[in-house]
């Protein structure tokens, strides 16, 4: 995947197989907007981490799948259920010009309305917005940080607006976001994209690093169901994953159906980002997003200007399979002082 591709060690085992990880972990940012699959890609990052594949320098919040208060909420929680590092975390945008309801897939609060009897602990939140969080780390880490995003990407777009040289700055940025532009936007507007198009137009055109963009359509082509989700992880002793459990019972009626297509798309990437190989075929192009009319949210490809965006277009199921199975291993925590 971009750069990292190239220069690799090859690990035997660490993953089930023969996959290529870097000698120094890949230093990231994780833009999340708080809804269940964000915590679980977080979770596999985790893991990540734990292996020395990645590290993981902040964690930033955006307004998008609920409100920003409960992202970082239900992130703190994760984080604390996973007995995480200390991972600081910063509070980004509340889009106040967004034309989108929030989604409620998990509940108003994103994490399934639920009393857990207990709140998370939410000092990992520091007083440092996540434009000056981005700003600060690109400058500390120049050409070095994988800015990965799952929700609407109003702190990139703000943050290059207020600090341009992170436009330029970040090696890579990878999107969870947008549609398949060969399909002519037939499940219509993509829920991140359609939530703050401009933004999602801006970043698409003015970053002058890499992009790397896993539409909606992509993860929903894929052969894992929600009747296999449910066999393969109803007993972990994970306690994270066995909090996922809980929220996808009460708050996902669809999600016991037969043929119904497992709903991690976040996850799906984080795992693309961990193991390339989870990302089959790619077409580079030039993207641009609409911002107005009844095409608003979507992506337009234009293939006879500099591409400018690689999509990904057909996701390994199989390998897929074995990096979502492997997210949810326990991590071997340190001991207690």
């Amino acid at each position: 995947m971009l750069k990292h591709l190239v220069l690799r060690l090859l690990c035997a085992g660490l993953f089930g197989g023969a996959v290529m990880v870097d000698a120094n972990p890949r230093l990231m940012v994780v833009d999340v907007d708080g809804g269940l699959d964000d915590e679980w890609a977080l979770l596999a990052l985790l893991r990540a981490q734990n292996l020395g594949l990645v590290r993981v320098l902040a964690i930033t919040t955006v307004d998008g799948m609920t409100d920003i208060n409960n992202v970082c909420v239900n992130t703190c929680r994760l984080l604390q259920v996973a007995q995480a590092p200390d991972i600081p975390m910063y509070r980004g945008i509340k889009n106040k010009d967004r034309e989108t309801d929030y989604l409620y897939l998990y509940g108003k609060d994103g994490f399934g309305d639920l009393d857990w009897g207990w709140k998370p602990d939410l000092s990992r939140v520091k007083g440092m917005s996540a434009i000056e969080a981005l700003a600060r780390l690109t400058k500390e880490h120049p050409g070095e940080i994988s800015l990965l995003c799952l929700g609407p990407l109003t702190n990139i777009a703000e943050a290059m607006r207020l600090q341009p040289d992170i436009a330029s700055n970040l090696q890579e940025i990878l999107i969870m976001g947008g549609n398949d532009p060969g399909k002519f936007g037939e499940l219509g507007a993509e829920f991140n994209f359609l939530t703050d198009p401009e933004s999602a137009n801006a970043v698409l055109t003015q970053a002058k690093v890499p992009i790397m963009l896993l539409p909606v359509e992509t993860c929903l082509n894929i052969e894992l169901n929600f009747p296999w989700r449910w066999v393969s992880f109803k007993d972990t002793p994970n306690p994270a994953i066995q909090m996922f459990n809980r929220i996808e019972r009460e708050s996902l009626v669809f999600c016991y159906l037969e043929d119904t297509t497992f709903w991690g798309c976040d996850l799906f990437l984080a795992c693309g980002f961990i193991n390339p190989g989870v990302f089959q075929t790619t077409v580079a192009t030039n993207a641009r997003v609409e911002t107005v009319g009844p095409r608003r949210g979507l992506i337009v490809a234009d293939d006879t200007k500099e591409h400018n965006v690689v999509i990904v277009t057909r996701i390994n199921s199989g390998v897929l399979r074995q990096e979502v199975l492997k997210s949810a291993e326990t991590m071997e925590l340190e001991p207690a002082d």
